[in-house]
């Protein structure tokens, strides 16, 4: 595992809310959206490492792929305030609340 050197602007947004928060990288929690659903928009943080489904952990894929793929899968209709982004580390995926990790996308 590297770190990725391009990133999209929400994971860099992300990445920044971490530091102005003065979180460390590894206070990430976890969240599983197959098992628990997406997380609630008034509680935790508004980052989470995202724990991929048993079908697309087992394939080898970049993680720009995964995130199209769990957005598909969980969000198709893009309803949801939560986004899959690229996590710093390759082929990790972060959950986003865009509306509470400000970007020039919002």
């Amino acid at each position: 595992m590297g770190i990725s050197l391009k990133l999209p602007s929400l994971t860099l947004a992300a990445a920044n809310w971490m530091v102005k928060k003065n979180r460390d990288y590894g206070s990430l929690a976890s969240w599983d959206v197959a098992a628990d659903g997406w997380p609630p928009a008034f509680t935790g943080d508004p980052i989470y490492l995202a724990i991929l489904p048993v079908d697309l952990a087992a394939v080898s894929t970049s993680a720009d792929v995964l995130c199209r793929s769990l957005q598909q899968q969980f969000d198709p209709k893009e309803i949801f305030e939560w986004v899959f982004c690229p996590g710093l580390l390759d082929d990790e995926v972060w959950l986003v609340h865009t509306k509470r990790v400000p970007t020039a996308l919002n």
